[in-house]
């Protein structure tokens, strides 16, 4: 075999085991019995959120953000709506609105980390 193609052959399998090690890395280090919600109930939000476009300003928009609250309503969380006025890319004022909500620590002296 000429080395050329030693050296290509030897190439290609170098980078597929450093493609291999790169995805194993990927994988989170918890599974879904260790984390408060689950891959599949994270898949469900992500099919709702995104089953239609939701552009800033249109009702589909409006049912998204209704849909979060509700969740996280459900979640025993009191979400906020931070609303303010954008200049769009349009040239157009579009009325946006941030969801935020606090997530009381578990902590007893009231710190917080991520």
């Amino acid at each position: 075999m000429p080395r050329r193609r030693k050296l290509a052959i030897l190439a290609l399998l170098m980078l597929l085991a450093t493609a291999s090690l790169s995805l194993y890395r990927l994988r989170p280090g918890i599974s879904d019995a260790q984390t408060p919600i689950s891959l599949e109930a994270m898949k469900r939000h992500v099919a709702v959120i995104a089953a239609e476009p939701h552009p800033v300003g249109s009702e589909a928009n409006q049912r998204v953000r209704d849909y979060i609250l509700a969740e996280l309503r459900l979640l025993g969380l009191e979400p906020e709506i931070q609303a303010g006025d954008i200049l769009s890319p349009r040239g157009v004022w579009v009325r946006v609105e941030n969801i935020v909500c606090r997530i009381p620590s578990a902590s007893p002296d009231g710190a917080a980390g991520l």
